[in-house]
C-alpha cells in the first residue's frame, strides 16, 4: 500500500489510493474519472477540505474546519469529525458517525450510530440504530431508528421509531413511535401518529386519528380529530375535537371532547369536562362540572360541583356532593344528594335526598327526604321517610311498581 500525503493549500487530482490519504491544512481534491475517489485506507483531514466528487474510503477522520463532499460518501468504517463540520451533498453511508459541530446531508443517510454535537440536517431518509444530537435535528425524509435523543429541537417528516427523547420541542408529520416519546417542551404531530406512550412537560398537539397507549401531559393537550389511547393524564387543559376512546382519563383542569368519550375504566376530572356526545365509563369522579349529551357509568358517579345532561346520567350509584347541582335526569340503583344540593329528576331503587335540598321530582323504591328538603313530586313503592320541616308540593304517591326509568 502507498499512502498519499497532501500539503496545505494543494489542489490535486486523485482516482484510487491503495492506503491512507492524509491532508494537512486546506485542500481541494478533484476526481480523475467520473467514478470518484476511492481510498482503501483511512482519509485523515486536518483542516477544511473540498472533495469535488463522490468518496469511498475505509474510514474518515477530520480535525477542524469543514469537509465538503460534492457527491456521495461511503465509509466502510467510522466517520469522526473533531471540532469540525461535515457536508455531504448526496448519499452518506458509514458504520458509526461522530461529528462535533454540524452534519449536513443532501441525500439518504445510513449508519449504525450517529452522534452530532451541534446540528444534524438531512434532506433524505435517515436509517440508524441510534441518533444522538446535542442541538437541532432536521430530517425531511423517513427517519427510522431504535433510539433518538435530541438536546434541543427536532423537525421531522415521517417517523418509524422505537423511542424519542427531546429536551425542547418536536414537530413531525406522521408515523409510528412504538415505545415512548418524551420532551420537556412541545410535542406536535400534524398527521396521524401511532404511539406506545407520550410524556411531555408542556404542550401536545396530535393530528386526526392518532392512537396509542399512555399519554401524560403537564400542560395542555390538543387532538385535532378522533383520538384513541389507553390512559390519558393532563395537568392543565385538554381539547379533543372528535371522539375519544380509551381506558382511563385524569384531568387536573378542564377537558373538552367534541364527540363522545368511551372509557373502559375511570374518568377523573379536577375541574370541568364538556362532552358533545355520549360519555361511557366504568366510574366517574368530577371535582367541578360535567356537561354531556348523556352519561352512562357502570359503577359509581361522584359529582363535586354540577352535572348537566340533555338525556340524563345513569350509574350504579350517583352521588352529588354538598351544594352540587344536577340538570337533567339522575338514574341509579342508589342516588344520594348532599346537603343543599339541587336536582331536577331523580330515579333510583334507593334515593336519599339530603337536608335542605331542592328537587323537582323523586321516583324510587325506598325514598328518604332530609330535614328542610323541598320536593315537587314523590313516587315510591316500598317506603318513604320524611324529615322535619320537609316540603312536598304534591301529595306523595305510593305506587305498586316504578315507572320506566330514563336511559
Amino acid at each position: 500500500m502507498t499512502d498519499v500525503r497532501v500539503p496545505n493549500g494543494s489542489h490535486i487530482r486523485l482516482g484510487r489510493v491503495e492506503g491512507d490519504l492524509v491532508a494537512d491544512g486546506e485542500v481541494t481534491v478533484d476526481p480523475e474519472s467520473e467514478s470518484g475517489v476511492v481510498v482503501t485506507g483511512t482519509v485523515r483531514l486536518d483542516g477544511s477540505a473540498t472533495i469535488n466528487a463522490s468518496l469511498e474510503c475505509g474510514a474518515l477522520r477530520v480535525r477542524r474546519g469543514t469537509t465538503r463532499v460534492r457527491g456521495s460518501l461511503l465509509s466502510h468504517g467510522e466517520v469522526e469529525a473533531e471540532k469540525a463540520t461535515v457536508v455531504v451533498e448526496k448519499e452518506f453511508t458509514a458504520t458509526r458517525v461522530d461529528v462535533d459541530k454540524r452534519l449536513e446531508v443532501g441525500g439518504t443517510v445510513k449508519a449504525e450510530r450517529i452522534e452530532v454535537g451541534g446540528e444534524f440536517d438531512a434532506r433524505g431518509a435517515v436509517t440508524a440504530e441510534m441518533v444522538d444530537v446535542g442541538g437541532r435535528l432536521h430530517v425531511e425524509g423517513l427517519l427510522t431508528s431504535r433510539d433518538v435523543d435530541v438536546g434541543g429541537a427536532a423537525e421531522l417528516a415521517t417517523v418509524e421509531l422505537e423511542k424519542i427523547d427531546v429536551g425542547g420541542s418536536v414537530v413531525l408529520d406522521h408515523g409510528r413511535i412504538l415505545h415512548q416519546a418524551s420532551t420537556g417542551g412541545t410535542f406536535e404531530a400534524r398527521g396521524a401518529l401511532e404511539f406506545g406512550s407520550i410524556r411531555v412537560g408542556g404542550l401536545v398537539r396530535l393530528g386526526p386519528d392518532s392512537h396509542g397507549g399512555v399519554v401524560e401531559v403537564g400542560g395542555k393537550l390538543n387532538a385535532a380529530g378522533n383520538f384513541g389511547f389507553s390512559s390519558l393524564e393532563i395537568g392543565g387543559l385538554g381539547d379533543i375535537v372528535g371522539s375519544a376512546t380509551g381506558d382511563s382519563v385524569e384531568i387536573g383542569g378542564q377537558l373538552t371532547v367534541g364527540g363522545g368519550l368511551k372509557l373502559t375504566g375511570a374518568l377523573e376530572v379536577g375541574g370541568r369536562i364538556r362532552i358533545g356526545g355520549v360519555l361511557e365509563a366504568l366510574s366517574l369522579e368530577i371535582g367541578g362540572q360535567l356537561r354531556a349529551q348523556k352519561a352512562v357509568v357502570a359503577d359509581d358517579a361522584e359529582i363535586g360541583g354540577s352535572v348537566e345532561t340533555q338525556e340524563g346520567l345513569r350509574a350504579r350509584r350517583v352521588e352529588l356532593s354538598r351544594r352540587s347541582e344536577a340538570h337533567g335526569p339522575l338514574v341509579g340503583d342508589r342516588v344520594e344528594l348532599g346537603r343543599k344540593s339541587q336536582a331536577e329528576s331523580v330515579f333510583g331503587r334507593e334515593v336519599e335526598v339530603g337536608d335542605d335540598c331542592t328537587v323537582r321530582e323523586v321516583v324510587g323504591d325506598l325514598v328518604t327526604l332530609g330535614d328542610g328538603a323541598r320536593v315537587g313530586r314523590v313516587r315510591y313503592v316500598k317506603e318513604l321517610r320524611v324529615g322535619r320541616s320537609t316540603q312536598v308540593a304534591q301529595p306523595p304517591e305510593h305506587v305498586s311498581t316504578l315507572p320506566p326509568f330514563p336511559l
